[in-house]
């Protein structure tokens, strides 16, 4: 792949995806107890990710139930920007829109994994019977 000719922009763009992708990794291992059926999950989503995106098929000739899915998936706004900053040689501009639907994903997942994360802890606290405040005493005892 060559060079873009804005490397700030291709930056911003490669860090926001690897920010949304990694939010919803995390998410997925909250969800899911086992790391195996994690990454399993992951990778149901990732292989068929590169067919769908748009990138080697375009997303207009896809039925709808398709186009709705990869609009979650955050490899297809990457491959957009990157697809228009290398191929096209377009302008940042035209980038922005992707660049805003990958921080409204990685934000998403974000607080979607927080909250799941939050859930867990509380049915934790529940099956083993502790208290909330079972974290605070033993934080003040070892200091």
């Amino acid at each position: 792949i060559p060079a873009p000719e804005n490397v700030m922009n291709f930056f911003l763009v490669t860090s926001i995806f690897v920010v949304a992708a990694t939010n919803l990794g995390v998410l997925v291992s909250i969800l899911v107890p086992d790391a195996l059926k994690a990454t399993q999950i992951l990778m149901v989503i990732a292989s068929p990710a590169f067919i769908i995106s748009g990138f080697t098929w375009p997303t207009y000739a896809m039925p709808d139930f398709i186009t709705y899915f990869t609009k979650i998936i955050p490899l297809t706004p990457y491959l957009e920007a990157l697809k228009i900053m290398v191929v096209q040689k377009g302008s940042d501009y035209l980038t922005q829109k992707y660049f805003w639907h990958l921080f409204i994903l990685g934000w998403i997942y974000f607080i979607l994994g927080w909250i799941a994360l939050k859930i867990k802890i509380k049915m934790l606290f529940k099956e083993y019977n502790l208290s909330e405040d079972y974290e605070e005493e033993s934080f003040d005892k070892s200091i």
